[in-house]
């Protein structure tokens, strides 16, 4: 989560701010917790392999983070 804030920590623009950022922080933490819950019921009920479901929420925001990494504007 922390390699998926720092694109937004380089957003630069007028629409940016101490709060633009907390309001990011926030989201991408409860996006997490929600990614990470469907991971654990998905796991639970047997539709998917434990080490997998455990493993969905990490591979799902580090590849966000490589998306956003690359496409930083300079």
């Amino acid at each position: 989560v922390t390699l998926l804030a720092i694109p937004f920590a380089f957003r630069s623009g007028p629409g940016g701010g101490i709060v633009a950022s907390l309001g990011a922080s926030i989201t991408l933490g409860f996006a997490y917790w929600i990614v990470i819950s469907i991971g654990i019921s998905l796991g639970h009920a047997g539709k998917l392999p434990p080490l997998l479901a455990a493993w969905i929420p990490n591979v799902f925001f580090v590849s966000l983070a490589g998306y956003l990494w690359l496409h930083i504007e300079q």
